[in-house]
């Protein structure tokens, strides 16, 4: 079977080796809180664990997607794991589970949680007070847990990917795009798990000018017609279709 190809990690590592060295040589900590130390946590974070953890995601998505035979007497799915609802649809291949260990070690190996040491002169400065309140501190940590999240959607695992899209939301505020993304993330696991309330609590309070990408607005095209088509005593409409540009 054919595995993801890692031969661009190649000149990746030997960049992580030579940063590593010039951080030494600094005297810069990796326990303290420092531009250098986020920028060197971010850069081996992408392209070590988070990488092979995504190239294993991209490689078994595509897997599953073009492997899944729909039955055509039964309900279609926009996403083969959405049949993981009905045990007597056709079941989609496919583990994603070393992606998920991948996200999980990235960010316990590669959290910076210590506060940045305080400069004086700005307790007034609510721009550098809201820096100070954040929980991560690495710039690219966030990319690993939506990995996790979506690992865990397609894994089958929808209460867990929920708790984990949550957790984004909760976490990333800072982020306002990663946070509409987990968002809807967060709506199609509730969804796959026929939480039809809690999905709508969440794509009801969507606004057209959040789906500023076209991930977004294809992230939400897809969430739109199971949540439409979804049991409800409450007739619902996508009122954000129309305005939505390609």
């Amino acid at each position: 079977m054919r595995t993801p190809c890692r031969h661009p990690l190649v000149a990746a590592m030997a960049v992580i080796a030579v940063t590593g060295i010039v951080a030494l040589l600094s005297g810069c900590s990796l326990k303290k809180n420092t531009a250098a130390t986020r920028h060197y946590m971010a850069f081996i974070t992408r392209y070590n664990v988070y990488y092979n953890g995504d190239e294993h995601y991209k490689y078994t998505l595509h897997e599953q997607e073009t492997s899944y035979k729909d039955d055509l007497s039964r309900t279609l799915y926009l996403s083969p794991i959405e049949a993981k609802a009905d045990a007597k649809a056709p079941q989609p291949s496919g583990s994603f589970q070393r992606s998920i260990d991948k996200a999980a070690k990235a960010i316990q190996i590669r959290s910076i949680k210590r506060k940045p040491k305080k400069q004086p002169g700005k307790s007034y400065d609510e721009a550098y007070k809201e820096w100070m309140r954040r929980s991560e501190y690495n710039p690219f940590l966030h990319n690993a847990w939506m990995l996790m999240g979506r690992s865990q959607y397609h894994n089958g695992d929808f209460t867990g990917a929920a708790a984990t899209f949550y957790y984004i939301s909760k976490n990333f505020k800072w982020l306002p795009d990663v946070v509409t993304e987990a968002k809807l993330w967060q709506a199609r696991a509730y969804l796959a798990d026929d939480w039809t309330y809690e999905a709508e609590m969440i794509i009801s309070r969507i606004k057209p000018e959040q789906l500023v990408s076209k991930t977004l607005r294809r992230l939400y095209a897809l969430t739109m017609p199971t949540y439409i088509s979804a049991p409800t005593a409450t007739p619902r409409r996508c009122h954000t279709c129309r305005r939505l540009s390609p």
